[in-house]
């Protein structure tokens, strides 16, 4: 696990079901994937605004000299998030048959 950019150990399972748990209370769902593989990372709040991107927020700077190594986009539109989180639940579903 890393604190932004350092380590600062492994994160238990234990402890990580804590941390859902107390977001969970404040509304937010975090859902590990891991079927299938994937690199992407997801942000989706409401019906509309979304962000999906290969950087790690908390744990990673990217070099000033290598912009490109990160990419993602934000969107905002009717329904995008919804349909993103649906379709996504959906393809999930379908790989682990």
């Amino acid at each position: 696990m890393c604190g932004y950019g350092r380590p600062i150990g492994r994160l238990s399972g234990a402890d990580a079901s804590v941390i859902t748990l107390e977001m969970r209370r404040n509304g937010i769902d975090i859902r590990p994937v891991e079927q299938p593989r994937i690199h992407a990372k997801a942000l989706a709040w409401d019906d509309d605004p979304l962000a999906v991107t290969s950087l790690n927020w908390l744990s990673a700077d990217p070099s000033e000299t290598a912009i490109r190594s990160e990419i993602g986009v934000a969107v905002e539109s009717n329904k995008v998030a919804d349909t993103f989180v649906r379709r996504f639940d959906h393809a999930r579903a379908i790989s682990t048959r």
